[in-house]
């Protein structure tokens, strides 16, 4: 229904402002006709009239519309311009003259439907008739009978507009008919509007008014039993009245949007000249009206003061305006209709708060009157969301804003800063358009990768994986499964190979790194003979498994079964070296003796050594795929993945955890007995294998030992990728990405030398890029290997925090000791010898004293690994290191006077 509400009118002056936006929401009823008018029944379910017989109907508030399938006498096109019910069940359309099969006018009909608008029934011609048979009075003399508007007031009381033309002279002839039982007998009530077709009859509470074509105004005060006709020219075509309370009304039409205040005696026209279809009033100084094409919607809210334009995202012309299940609906060509929340016509406001558990926030937004609302988190990555949580996936400060757009403004909000200390949640969203499971992730360089999802999806980025632009592929392909990706070396040339949906299944390729794909020929895999024993193209059932590529050369498992026999299968493995234009078959049949599916081929870095996995079973090349042999152990499970280290050494995720083998696959060890479903190798060691539904895992010494990793992950996922700095989990219709450096973590460590006062540091730490040194001085440093001056002799706490993006390690030296002080004679007797040793043992010498002194050695991390008192009269100590690693050591003799004598020893 219309939005009414009481509100003070003035002459309107359109003045459109360029800096508006506006965001309708299309929806396509896929019937590619003109619709024409949307009625409400219940606050779920509605009508859609539109032009060639069509009948919709919701009752999902418009989530979903189901076109009414109607069996009239004639088929006739009708065009329904108008629809209007009573109650629940009883409803009217108005439907307009129209050519039969043979290009002849019929008379137009009005149905009539007692069961909510599942079934109509036509009302006869002949109710309308006042049996005078007077061409002036009476449709049945007449001929191209044209219903155009109707109103149901209650359930006995419904009104239309109706018109005829006289077949000798063509005069045109019409009426408002008012029925008052329930649309058994029509009585004329106006007087004659003749040439004008009547767009819209609408009443409030204390009046009714009709308007139409050539300026047609006419008003009633008595529920349609009488009209008062205040019809002019001058105010052209008017296509709509939206009634407000009492007399006042709202008007679109060829002059733009006019208004009255005294129901229809004096009309104010608009100094605009654009055209109005429609109009919709939110408030009494807010309303909304459109004009067809795009340029033509503007709002106001000033009571008609100015107008702004109000068109960016509108993608069709749109004819007629309607409020309903929350949303304001506007009705267009080609079957599209476009909506918006009634508010979003008001100035969007756009503001948020947040909580903070680590490095994971809860944004709630705190905008008004949107439509919209997008996030930016200030780390590339930008969604649409009411309100989000967000894990950061690195150390740093963001600054987030919020942007809120609605149907006549975008604004964003000022930046709120946020900051990251600590990464606890590893697992980040980015935006994906997808409704499906994501499948295959394929990283073409450091920024492009390819993302394969179900359903023929397929995605390309360019920017490191924060964005994912879909793929423009054949809609057929949403009927295949897919069962692997590949690309050749060069990025170029790749491959998406597809095992269920068909009967005859087969690979797509593309030569454009992903851009654009094509299907490949099933007769590049023939082999000529016609024969199904080895012949794919001969064979039923076809189905491309697994693939693999190493350098231009790839390669696939396919399966296929005898025409005549479903259950007798025949497979082999096939190999391309030109870009997949000829496929030679590389293997016997692999179905001699196996029957289920293939599921993961990976090769050797040289391409000699290749491993194919099914179930509990896998084939092994060791001569670049020439001949394969088969390995078989119910132990192995359902392999899943592999992952290829080097010809011997090799991991595999199945259905009976990580299976791994040191000599190709002579023999082999279950690291874990977990259900795996997919692996990856990041870094030198680091494995991160994961099992759907359930847990991610990683291992820095090649599956020894496990931790979790799934903290922040999403609650399903099916596959793992690497992709420049990142690992991706692909979920279902989601994507997640942990940086790679969660799982390196870092290890600081460092080595130091003193010469006098200066110190050279060399540091020793591993995954790390930032480091913190604290030389316990007050001085600190960001360098890699600092030298540090010491101001003063002393024992100084020398720290390193070692760290990358997403994790810290802290080591610390409590006794640094710096004494560059001038001895006493008597320390200048004291000396070590040999030094250096080769053997580790050394020899103290004191010299002539009667002190006691305390000996103590430590590495150069400062720890104490030997302590001894000498006493007065020993003048040579043996100091022995042959059980420790050659290197740097430090001895000192103290007397506890405050400048202990320090020796520095070399083991070689």
């Amino acid at each position: 229904m219309k939005g009414f509400a009481l509100f003070i009118l003035i002459v309107t002056l359109f003045v459109f402002s360029p800096s508006v936006y506006a965001q309708w929401i299309p929806y396509d009823t896929g019937t590619g006709k003109t619709l024409m008018k949307l009625y409400p029944i219940s606050t779920q379910e509605a009508m859609l009239s539109g032009k060639d017989t069509l009948l919709m109907k919701t009752t999902d508030g418009g989530n979903s519309w189901t076109q009414v399938q109607l069996t009239l006498p004639q088929k006739i096109p009708y065009d329904f311009m108008d629809i209007s019910f009573s109650e629940q069940l009883n409803g009217y359309v108005a439907g307009t003259k129209a050519k039969d099969l043979s290009g002849v006018y019929q008379n137009g009909t009005m149905l009539h439907t007692t069961d909510g608008g599942d079934t109509w029934t036509p009302v006869p011609l002949s109710a309308f008739s006042d049996g005078s048979s007077n061409i002036t009075t009476d449709p049945m003399a007449g001929e191209k009978a044209n219903f155009s508007s109707v109103v149901a007031l209650n359930s006995d009381t419904i009104l239309t507009s109706l018109s005829w033309a006289d077949p000798a002279t063509g005069t045109t002839y019409g009426y408002i008919f008012r029925s008052t039982d329930a649309g058994v007998s029509w009585h004329i009530t106006s007087p004659d509007f003749g040439r004008s077709t009547i767009n819209r009859i609408a009443f409030n509470a204390s009046r009714g008014y009709a308007v139409g074509s050539l300026g047609a105004f006419l008003t009633t005060t008595n529920r349609g039993d009488s009209w008062n006709d205040l019809s002019s020219s001058t105010l052209g075509s008017l296509n709509d009245i939206i009634p407000a309370l009492g007399d006042t009304a709202v008007i679109a039409g060829q002059y733009g949007v006019s208004t009255t205040v005294d129901g229809g005696t004096t009309i104010v026209p608009s100094d605009s000249i654009i055209y109005a279809f429609d109009a919709f009033v939110l408030n009494d100084t807010t309303f909304l009206s459109i004009g067809g094409r795009d340029t033509k919607t503007a709002r106001t809210i000033d009571k008609g003061k100015t107008w702004q334009s109000a068109n960016i995202g509108q993608n069709t012309t749109l004819f007629h305006l309607d409020e309903f299940a929350g949303k304001v609906w506007a009705l267009g060509s080609n079957g599209i209709m476009e909506h918006i929340g009634p508010n979003e016509i008001l100035d969007p406001k756009a503001d948020f708060t947040y909580t903070q558990t680590d490095n994971e926030y809860a944004f709630t937004n705190q905008a008004e009157n949107f439509g919209t609302l997008t996030w930016d988190f200030g780390d590339g990555v930008v969604m649409d969301g009411i309100d989000l949580t967000h894990s950061y996936p690195a150390f740093g400060a963001y600054d987030v804003t919020l942007t809120a757009t609605n149907a006549v403004a975008k604004v964003t909000s000022a930046a709120q800063s946020v900051a990251v200390n600590n990464i606890t949640s590893l697992w980040t969203q980015v935006p994906i358009n997808s409704n499906t499971h994501l499948a295959k992730l394929v990283q073409l360089n450091d920024r492009s990768a390819v993302l394969l999802g179900l359903k023929g999806e397929i995605f390309r980025s360019t920017d490191g994986g924060l964005t994912w632009p879909k793929v423009v592929v054949s809609d057929s392909l949403s009927a295949y499964t897919p069962m692997d990706m590949k690309f050749e070396a060069d990025s170029t040339h790749g491959y998406i190979s597809y095992y269920f949906g068909g009967n005859n299944n087969f690979i797509i390729a593309t030569s454009d790194s992903g851009k654009t794909w094509s299907p490949l020929p099933l007769s590049n895999f023939s082999d000529g003979s016609g024969n199904y024993l080895t012949d794919l193209v001969a064979g039923a059932n076809i189905k491309f498994m697994p693939l693999a590529t190493v350098g231009d050369t790839v390669y696939t498992a396919a399966r296929w079964t005898n025409p005549a026999d479903s259950k007798e299968y025949h497979g082999f493995i096939f190999k391309s070296t030109d870009h997949g234009t000829t496929w030679t078959e590389t293997s016997d049949d692999l179905y001699s003796g196996y029957t289920s599916y293939l599921f993961a081929m990976e090769f050797s870095v040289d391409g000699k050594t290749g491993y194919l996995g099914g179930n509990k079973t896998i084939w092994k090349t060791n001569d670049y795929g020439k001949t394969w042999t088969t390995i078989a152990d119910a132990n192995m499970g359902v392999i899943s993945d592999i992952l290829v280290i080097n010809p011997d050494t090799i991991y595999m995720s199945s259905s009976a955890g990580m299976v791994a083998s040191t000599d190709g696959m002579a023999t082999f060890n279950l690291l874990s007995t977990s259900v795996l479903t997919d692996m990856i190798q990041v870094g030198d060691s680091t494995l991160i294998a994961g099992k759907i539904d359930q847990l991610i895992q990683t291992s820095d010494d090649w599956g020894t030992t496990w931790e979790s990793a799934d903290a922040g992950r999403p609650a399903y996922f099916y596959e793992l990728a690497n992709f420049g700095d990142k690992v991706f989990i692909l979920s279902n219709s989601a994507l997640y990405f942990s940086l790679q450096d969660n799982f390196l973590k870092p290890k600081a460590g460092f080595e130091m030398l003193a010469d006098g006062k200066q110190v050279t540091f060399t540091n020793t730490s591993t995954n790390a890029i930032n480091y913190e040194w604290d030389f316990g001085d007050q001085s600190t440093s960001n360098e890699v290997d600092p030298i540090h001056d010491y101001a003063f002799d002393g024992t100084y706490q020398v720290s390193l925090i070692a760290s990358n993006r997403t994790a810290r390690d802290t080591i610390t030296v409590d006794n640094v000791i710096i004494d560059t002080a001038v001895d006493t004679p008597l320390a200048d007797q004291m000396n070590v010898y040999p030094n250096p040793s080769s053997d580790g043992r050394f020899m103290l010498n004191l010299g002539t004293s009667d002190k006691t002194y305390e000996v103590s050695v430590m590495n150069l991390t400062g720890s104490t690994i030997l302590k001894k008192e000498v006493h007065s009269g020993e003048n040579n100590l043996a100091v022995s290191l042959s059980n420790k690693p050659a290197g740097i050591y430090l001895l000192q003799v103290s007397d506890n006077s405050g400048h202990p004598k320090t020796f520095k020893l070399i083991r070689r």
